[in-house]
């Protein structure tokens, strides 16, 4: 039947994958390269792969997806090279403002993402941004405010107001 078929391909994979990491292609090695706010140690929790293992037997698809899946990821590539190193490349996401809605904080990027919801002690020097479309808008707010070097320092929130433009508070 084709369910047998199915079975006895899927074991014929899994012992010539069992081979060649008998022959050398396990996993030794897993070099991280772009991290800098996500611990290493949730990196390689997500990853879910150990010393030793069958390299081949990896899905690295799969694993791209679980890393980009993580707070501070904007985007990863996950590469195999043969024959013993699993090279783990991140991009992070930048902090841009501080998003206020609902009476709740959280750290929005570029694109309007949030990264974090709790700890944001150490980004309260950010400008805070307020409305529900407000994340939308911010980027392009902050580069305009940024052709104002003397004003951008005063600057300490900016509401989103009916869908077109921002009321600025500034400082003082």
């Amino acid at each position: 039947t084709s369910v047998d078929l199915t079975r006895g391909m899927a074991k014929a994979k899994w012992h010539m994958i069992a081979r060649t990491a008998q022959l050398g292609f396990r996993v030794e090695e897993i070099l991280v390269v772009g991290r800098v706010e996500t611990p290493r140690k949730e990196l390689l929790r997500v990853v879910r792969l150990s010393r030793g293992a069958p390299i081949l037997g990896f899905d690295i698809e799969a694993a791209r997806q679980r890393v980009e899946a993580l707070p501070w990821i904007r985007r990863a590539r996950v590469e195999r090279m043969l024959p013993d190193t699993i090279l783990l490349n991140v991009e992070e996401r930048q902090p841009l403002a501080l998003w206020q809605h609902q009476g709740q904080f959280a750290l929005i990027d570029h694109e309007g993402e949030v990264i974090l919801r709790d700890g944001l002690e150490r980004f309260a020097d950010l400008v805070v941004v307020v409305g529900e479309e407000a994340p939308a808008h911010a980027a392009t707010l902050l580069k305009t405010l940024g052709n104002e070097p003397e004003l951008l320092p005063l600057v300490e929130a900016a509401v989103w107001v009916g869908g077109r433009r921002w009321n600025i508070r500034l400082a003082g």
